[in-house]
C-alpha cells in the first residue's frame, strides 16, 4: 500500500530523486564497462539517426507511400511523431551517457567528497547530524540531462507500443498496403528497440509516466491543427 501511495504521489510525476548511475550503466554487469555501454548507446543512436534521415527523404515517394502523403503532412501522422521522439531519445541517451562518464561522474564524485569533508570537519555537528548528512550524500540527485533522458524515454516507450499495435490492428490493410523497411521501422523495429532498451538499461519505472506526457503532447498538436490549418 505504501509503494502504491508513493507511485501515485505528485512527486512521482517528476524526474528527480534518482541516482544518475541508473541511467549511465546497464542493469547487468557487462564486460568492459563503461565502454561497452557507451558503445551500445552510440551505435543505437547512429542507427536511429540514419533510419530517420532516410525516412524523411523517402517519405511520400511512390510506390512506397500513397501520392496523397505529401511531405507537408508528415507531422500529421502519430506514427511519425512517435518515431521522431524515439530518435530524439536515442540521440540524447547517447549524449547523456557519454557526458556522464567523461565529465559528470567526476563532478558528482568531487561534490560528494567535498560535502563529506565539510560534514566531518564540523566539530559542532552531532552524531545524528553526521548520519543524516551521510544518508543524503549517498543518494545523489538526478542530473538535468538524465531528467531529459528519462522524459524522452517515457514518451518514446508509451508511444511506440501504442502506435505499433494500432497500426497493425486497425490501419494496415494487407490487401492494399505493402510492408517495406520504412513502415516496418516505424511500426515494428522501433518497438523492438524500445523493448531491448527497456530490458538492458536500469532506468527507474513510475506508473504516472506511462502515457500522460505523450497524450498531452499529441492532443495539443491536434488542437492546433484543427483550429488553424484546413487539412483534410
Amino acid at each position: 500500500m505504501s509503494e502504491c501511495r508513493r507511485q501515485c504521489s505528485p512527486r512521482s510525476f517528476l524526474f528527480g530523486r534518482e541516482d544518475p548511475q541508473k541511467f549511465a550503466l546497464p542493469q547487468a554487469r557487462w564486460p568492459l564497462l563503461p565502454g561497452s555501454f557507451i558503445a551500445y548507446r552510440v551505435i543505437i543512436g547512429l542507427y536511429q539517426v540514419a533510419v530517420f534521415i532516410t525516412l524523411l527523404i523517402k517519405w511520400g515517394t511512390p510506390p512506397l507511400y500513397s501520392p496523397i502523403d505529401v511531405k507537408a503532412k508528415w507531422l500529421i501522422f502519430i506514427s511519425n511523431w512517435s518515431f521522431l521522439v524515439l530518435t530524439l531519445y536515442m540521440i540524447w541517451a547517447a549524449f547523456a551517457t557519454c557526458y556522464w562518464h567523461m565529465i559528470g561522474k567526476k563532478r558528482s564524485d568531487d561534490k560528494h567528497n567535498n560535502k563529506e569533508d565539510i560534514a566531518m570537519r564540523n566539530s559542532t555537528a552531532t552524531e545524528t547530524d553526521l548520519i543524516d548528512s551521510e544518508s543524503v550524500i549517498l543518494i545523489p540527485q538526478n542530473t538535468w540531462y538524465f531528467k531529459i533522458n528519462w522524459l524522452l524515454q517515457v514518451i518514446a516507450c508509451s508511444a511506440e507500443f501504442a502506435v505499433t499495435v494500432l497500426f497493425w490492428a486497425l490501419e494496415f490493410n494487407p490487401m492494399e498496403g505493402t510492408v517495406h523497411f520504412f513502415n516496418l521501422s516505424v511500426h515494428g523495429l522501433g518497438a523492438a528497440l524500445v523493448i531491448i532498451d527497456f530490458m538492458l538499461v536500469a532506468n527507474p519505472f513510475r506508473l504516472l509516466h506511462l502515457y500522460i506526457l505523450f497524450s498531452m503532447l499529441r492532443y495539443t498538436f491536434c488542437l492546433l491543427i484543427y483550429t488553424s490549418l484546413p487539412v483534410d
